[in-house]
């Protein structure tokens, strides 16, 4: 059995009248597809903005998330999982009066790639664009769930990390 779920043009309003913040999402669309154990389950959400938290921050503009989580059972033990997730916000605009300005097209988006399983979790990918930079991130915990035999000590979780940047030229930053 296969299991979707499927929203289209929703207008999406919330206000919070004591911390000043209202947020609309118009033209709200989500798609999730094989929503399953068994088979990759995909998501897709996005939406065009307008967002206020009183007079410190405006977020205007058109987003979109998709995602793609695959799982691999044995029996009801979980072997591996893997997600997949892509977020853009080219064309969203960020306003900070007097401390920052994010125009429509300013290059925004964001890819994962994440593997887990009993023994590790791995981040194969990371990726966040915004402006001129590109940020990659790789890295993984393991021994984080290990269970030590008898009379053994436990094993201690190891993370590694490695992050890696483009070179950023600062001057076209003075625009935001």
């Amino acid at each position: 059995a296969r299991l979707g779920v499927e929203v289209t043009q929703a207008l999406l309003t919330y206000k919070d009248e004591t911390n000043g913040l209202t947020s609309q999402a118009k033209d709200l669309n989500l798609k999730i597809r094989d929503i399953s154990l068994s088979r990759p389950t995909d998501l897709e959400i996005w939406a065009d903005l307008d967002t206020k938290m009183g007079t410190a921050l405006a977020a205007k503009g058109p987003i979109k998330l998709t995602a793609s989580l695959d799982t691999t059972f044995n029996g009801a033990d979980l072997e591996k999982a893997a997600l997949t997730l892509k977020l853009s916000a080219h064309d969203l605009e960020i306003k900070v009066p007097g401390t920052f300005e994010k125009k429509k097209g300013i290059p925004t988006n964001l890819e994962a790639d994440v593997q887990v399983t009993k023994k590790e979790a791995k981040l194969e990918k990371f990726v966040n664009r915004f402006h001129n930079a590109e940020i990659q991130t790789t890295g993984g915990i393991s021994n984080f769930m290990s269970t030590p035999a008898a009379g053994q000590p436990s094993a201690i979780p190891t993370v590694k990390i490695d992050v890696r940047s483009n070179e950023i030229a600062l001057t076209p930053w003075v625009a935001l």
